[in-house]
């Protein structure tokens, strides 16, 4: 099946090669970004229109009260992208509604994670111990989709609640920011620019969301006063000189190793990512990058992807945000 569904998006590709003239828009032309100051967003926008209460029917949970997997996935393992994927989403809950059960089950998550985590010179590795042969990475590996997303639920509870939690968050960076050879996730483009891997497989994958979220983790990081020899400004300057090859006529590729398009649900990750890089930087050319993609996101499927209805103006504050 999957063989089949390659060989559909190689036609896709030869057909759209053909007529790109009528179906393209240009690749956004975006200037080499000027020094910024980072901010640590109290709202974590790439999950805004996500509540805890979506989640449950998606996630497999422990008995402990922990998501380990999706619904879907039949191995038996914990991939803690999902504790801290759903830490994010009841932190932004308790923001929205101020209900301290939410605080508390964000902070729930943190611990596990923090329990979970394996610690060897000043880093914290949350390593997933499942093999991806799509991306060719046999588990254990370290993942920066893992490490920056329970980095940046550190960094947040660091903001709103006492604790050692900018620590664990400081100890997850450092291990995302080591070379792959040395367990970390950084690796070198073809074009000689730094990037974080989410599956640091051979070949290279680049896989585009999981940079993003390692990138906003980095920035927060560095709004918190931690710092590292790879700044945030680097990895800004490798995602704009980068942007185009993930850039197919009115489509977006979810890696470079693999002729895959985005569907709708990730195609509206990506505009919340790169508008709460906006946010974070205050750099015009995320914004643009943004309302790129946001031209061709499909929100109503967006939002039935999550079993969920688009009430009127649940995106109208976002569409004047990244109105072209």
């Amino acid at each position: 099946m999957q063989y089949l569904a390659e060989a559909i998006q190689r036609k896709m590709i030869a057909l759209l090669s053909q007529f790109g003239h009528v179906l393209s828009r240009p690749t956004p032309m975006v200037a080499e970004p000027s020094p910024f100051t980072p901010h640590l967003i109290p709202r974590f926008y790439p999950y805004h229109f996500l509540t805890p209460e979506m989640l449950h029917s998606q996630l497999h949970f422990s008995p402990e009260g922990v998501p380990v997997r999706f619904t879907g996935d039949r191995r038996d393992y914990i991939n803690p992208v999902y504790p801290a994927y759903y830490g994010l989403v009841c932190l932004n809950a308790h923001l929205q509604k101020g209900d301290e059960a939410f605080l508390e089950k964000a902070m729930h998550m943190a611990h596990f994670l923090r329990a979970h985590g394996r610690r060897n010179d000043g880093a914290m590795l949350l390593e997933i111990n499942a093999s991806v042969p799509r991306f060719h990475v046999a588990g254990p590996f370290a993942s920066c989709l893992a490490q920056g997303l329970a980095a940046s639920l550190f960094l947040r509870l660091h903001k709103v609640h006492s604790g050692s939690w900018r620590d664990d968050a400081d100890q997850c960076v450092r291990r995302m920011l080591l070379p792959i050879d040395d367990g970390g996730t950084l690796r070198t483009t073809p074009e000689g620019l730094h990037w974080l891997e989410e599956y640091p497989g051979d070949p290279p994958s680049f896989v585009l969301n999981g940079f993003l979220f390692a990138l906003i983790a980095l920035l927060e990081a560095e709004a918190s006063g931690l710092s590292y020899p790879l700044r945030s400004q680097d990895l800004v300057a490798t995602l704009v000189k980068t942007y185009h090859h993930y850039r197919y006529s009115r489509y977006l590729r979810y890696d470079r190793l693999h002729r895959n398009f985005c569907n709708p649900q990730y195609m509206g990750l990506h505009v919340l990512l790169f508008y709460h890089l906006y946010c974070s930087t205050g750099l015009p050319q995320m914004l643009t990058l943004a309302c790129d993609i946001h031209q061709n996101t499909h929100w109503p499927l967006y939002f039935r992807s999550f079993e969920t209805q688009l009430t009127p103006g649940h995106t109208s504050w976002l569409e004047a945000e990244v109105s072209c």
